[in-house]
């Protein structure tokens, strides 16, 4: 097996972070970014050093240069980011849009290191239930690796991104004065038509990639945004056109899910992001790592389908809330699923081809691992 031709392999692309670049498009060289566990800000960081690790991916070639195919691809198809290129885009580049947001989403060193934890946790809970097991401080004390998480979260969400393909795409234009930033794990999903209704929001979980009334949001620059989102909840904008204004709030909420959301930074173009901005931000931050806490719940031992006694694990994340409601996501459905006892699927029929086509991924790991 070769070792990949690039060493440094990046799980957010150079080309995405260029789009927050202070320097003189297209071959923009640094970055601003914040580290926000520090608040330690650097003007004119290079680009090539960010959001990477050696051998990301691992030693196999395969992963990297697909990536670097489908980067290309998405990079192609948006091109300068003018609107009457974005007007233009058809169907089928539409559909490589949605998958590339998918897998940005789950190719990033946080995406890994929540592989990790989940599988830490169920590994712990299972040892915990044996003969014999050791004493909780002991567990406390130790740590279960996962050996290369990142092809095994690649793995284990490749099937997800065909639910997305009920998503209306529409392009956030950031006023004039206030830009986007773009964190190391840009691609935030949300739901403030669940967040904000008076039943769905006392679930736990409402941003799952089949859930009625999601967001999708992906910076593509300090003036452009990505949308994905529930056509049958929401409007953005003319129905004609696939641009849509985000007002000064607007921008300021959706800055707030980036800085929420991010691993270890946030990036920006210093032109539209002034100091007063980024220092709003780390306190956004400071008061909002709480939702990051996984937490594993079992249930009571109980007798299975197969007639086996054991128990139900789940590993749960706490939502990202931040109570915003925005300007430009108007609601035109939600009402229509006011009589559902929890938050349904958009789509009953990809949420089949969904568990048909994950089954088969699963399967086939599996036959990989145990022969």
């Amino acid at each position: 097996m070769n070792a990949p031709k690039r060493k440094n392999q990046h799980y957010v692309p150079r080309f995405l972070l260029r789009g927050f670049s202070s320097d003189a498009p297209p071959n923009a060289k640094t970055v601003s970014l914040l580290v926000l566990e520090t608040g330690k800000r650097v003007d004119g960081a290079a680009i090539s050093d960010q959001c990477s690790e050696d051998y990301f991916y691992g030693a196999d070639p395969l992963v990297e240069e697909g990536f670097g195919e489908s980067e290309a691809q998405f990079a192609n198809i948006l091109g300068d980011l003018a609107p009457e290129r974005l007007e233009k885009l058809d169907a089928d580049e539409m559909d490589v849009i949605s998958s590339y947001v998918h897998f940005q989403r789950i190719r990033t060193r946080r995406a890994a290191n929540g592989f990790s934890q989940m599988a830490n946790g169920l590994m712990k809970a299972v040892l915990g239930s044996i003969a014999n097991a050791p004493p909780p401080e002991v567990m406390d004390a130790v740590s279960i690796e996962t050996v290369n998480p990142q092809a095994e979260t690649l793995i284990a969400g490749a099937a997800g991104g065909i639910l997305l393909a009920d998503l209306e795409v529409k392009f956030l234009i950031a006023p004039p004065k206030l830009g986007f930033v773009v964190s190391d794990d840009p691609v935030v999903h949300y739901n403030q038509f669940a967040e904000h209704h008076a039943k769905f929001g006392r679930q736990h979980v409402t941003t799952g990639l089949a859930h009625v009334g999601l967001q999708i949001f992906l910076p593509l620059s300090s003036s452009t945004c990505l949308c994905l989102y529930d056509g049958s909840v929401y409007e953005y904008g003319g129905q004609r056109s696939r641009l849509c204004r985000a007002g000064m709030n607007d921008v300021r909420r959706l800055n707030e899910l980036q800085v929420a959301h991010a691993n270890r930074c946030i990036y920006f173009d210093r032109r539209v992001t002034p100091d007063s901005e980024v220092e709003r931000l780390l306190n956004a931050r400071k008061s909002s790592l709480g939702w990051r806490k996984t937490t594993l719940n079992s249930s009571i031992r109980r007798r299975g389908p197969n007639g086996r006694m054991g128990r139900l694990l789940v590993v749960r994340s706490p939502e990202l809330r931040i109570g915003a409601r925005f300007n430009f996501a108007k609601n035109v459905g939600g009402g229509i699923y006011d009589h559902f006892g929890e938050l349904p699927p958009r789509s009953k029929e990809l949420v089949a081809t969904y568990q048909q086509l994950s089954d088969e991924i699963l399967e086939a790991r599996a036959n990989q691992i145990f022969g």
